[in-house]
């Protein structure tokens, strides 16, 4: 995946001792945080994705490991139905669950680990050393789930540490970052290209920093879309809403609260462990003590730039 970027395989792979101290095929760094992601078997090749490529980090200490395995199709025997139904829960129409690769994992599962399995993918996250390792049968499915496997332990991270990470868009404008924020099919996308900023953070999932002090917005490449890393001090919320012409409100803490809670709701749910969600919550009500929070009524007829811009002023 990583080969456009120039990044070298190690010769040896370590496959114990912590995030920091494991062999990996990349580092990426993302909202001062870094991720060190190893591909198995080590000759799987995935399809290059240039968006990873100005994350990419020099070889080092790692807040975090992720393992991503291609399991073969071939793996997987023509009875494997009926003898997940003779196993039973978990293995029960998980075809993932009953290849021997993932099901030896499986077996050899240690106590404090979270075990996550859906029909073709299957996750273990240790929190104690940040470690996920997932399974997914067939490269394709995996090099699809590896935003949302970036996402699983980037979000407790920044949970951990008086950050959050947000389904949203962010864009800066005169050295000033401003977080569009809201559920699927809100218009974030649209929104961030209508307002034209100086600089695409991210189209779809951004991180936000020192929520106790002074909270920083910071580019991830876990969207669609980025014009790759950056990060300006946050000062704006927007909520988005659709309606003929632009027109901005400011909102409640309350209000903006109530409604991000709701909004955010699939992100949240996204992070592994419910304390951290609960930390995720805590850091998303201190955000908005400290960043003012504004409905944004917009068309695809435009967004007054001015008027944001102003808005991340303080004029």
């Amino acid at each position: 995946m990583f080969g456009a970027c120039s990044v070298r395989r190690p010769l040896q792979r370590d496959t114990g001792g912590s995030a920091s101290e494991r062999d990996c095929d990349a580092v990426l760094a993302i909202a001062n945080r870094r991720i060190a992601i190893t591909f198995a078997p080590a000759s799987c090749e995935f399809p290059g994705r240039s968006e990873y490529c100005s994350f990419v980090d020099a070889p080092g200490g790692a807040d975090a490991w992720l393992c991503l395995h291609a399991i073969s199709i071939a793996e997987l025997s023509p009875s494997w139905q009926a003898d997940s139904r003779i196993k039973g829960e978990p293995f029960v129409d998980r075809p993932i669950l009953s290849c021997p690769t993932v099901e030896r994992r499986y077996a050899r599962r240690e106590a404090d680990e979270v075990v996550v399995s859906y029909a073709g993918v299957v996750d273990f996250f240790r929190p104690s050393t940040r470690d996920l390792e997932s399974f997914a049968l067939g490269s394709g499915r995996l090099v699809r789930h590896l935003k949302g496997r970036l996402s699983y332990l980037l979000g407790p991270l920044l949970a951990a540490d008086d950050g959050l990470l947000l389904h949203g868009s962010g864009v800066l404008i005169d050295g000033a970052a401003a977080a569009i924020i809201g559920p699927s099919g809100a218009g974030k996308t649209t929104a961030a290209h209508l307002i034209r900023a100086d600089h695409l953070l991210s189209d779809d999932a951004i991180a936000v920093t020192d929520v106790d002090a002074q909270p920083w917005l910071h580019a991830t490449p876990l969207g669609r879309e980025s014009d790759g890393p950056g990060r300006a001090p946050l000062r704006a919320l927007f909520f988005l809403r659709k309606q003929a012409g632009f027109a901005l409100r400011l909102m409640s803490r309350r209000e903006a609260l109530v409604r991000a809670v709701e909004e955010q709701a699939d992100t949240l749910a996204g992070v592994f462990l419910p304390s951290m969600r609960g930390m995720a919550i805590r850091n998303l009500g201190r955000l908005l003590h400290k960043v003012p929070a504004y409905e944004l009524g917009f068309s695809l007829d435009g967004i007054d730039r001015e008027a944001i811009r102003r808005v991340l002023s303080g004029s």
